[in-house]
């Protein structure tokens, strides 16, 4: 039985109590915060760099080298737009946090445990995005689920012109499934609907997209 996690918002709320407590680095909070707000990956928020983000056009610009998969846009809506704009920019600095991932890892792993929050891994703030995101819209794929329809790419595919002209970041939200997939970097709708379950059959391994 494959695993299925996301954060609850009392979850949610007792980590950002956690992480704003004065002794804290405030970069614990904004990369829990941006990670929560986008559906980055932690690597992908950690090792973010400012010449990536474009407040301009509503995107964070991830080049090959900063993703495990190709190269893609990650739509900065009011609320990742709000967050961003309140960190601070150090003159010169290339990378927006300091930490590495190995070091927020560890000390945001304590903060879990210290929580009694179980069964968290850190890929579940991923998870959460998507399943929030896929909350406040027409899934295709659950439609396509509920009719018995095999072919979910083909009814997806009058949805593809909105990515192709840059819809998402001109209105700033994404309003469709093909619009989430290609922020968060899903190959498939069937993976991003394994994010969205919520009868425990869905959520890849982890380690994987």
């Amino acid at each position: 039985k494959k695993r299925w996690r996301m954060l609850s918002g009392a979850e949610e709320a007792a980590i950002m109590t956690a992480l704003g407590e004065a002794d804290r680095n405030p970069e614990l909070a904004r990369i829990f915060q941006l990670s929560m707000a986008t559906g980055m990956r932690l690597s992908e928020c950690v090792l973010l760099e400012w010449s990536y983000i474009n407040l301009a056009s509503n995107a964070i610009h991830l080049p090959d080298e900063a993703v495990k998969t190709a190269s893609r846009r990650v739509l900065i809506d009011s609320h990742a737009r709000a967050i961003i704009e309140a960190i601070p920019r150090k003159p010169h600095g290339v990378r927006v946090f300091s930490y590495t991932v190995e070091g927020f890892q560890t000390v945001f792993g304590r903060i879990i445990a210290a929580l009694g929050i179980k069964d968290f891994r850190n890929h579940d703030m991923r998870r959460t995005y998507i399943s929030r995101q896929m909350a406040l819209m027409a899934s295709p794929v659950a439609i396509a689920l509920a009719a018995g329809i095999k072919d979910v790419e083909h009814l997806e595919r009058g949805m593809m012109k909105d990515i192709l002209d840059d819809a998402p970041f001109r209105r700033g939200s994404i309003q469709n499934e093909s619009e989430l997939r290609a922020s968060v970097a899903h190959r498939s709708a069937q993976m991003t609907h394994s994010y969205a379950s919520t009868e425990g059959q869905g959520g890849p391994e982890e380690g994987k997209p």
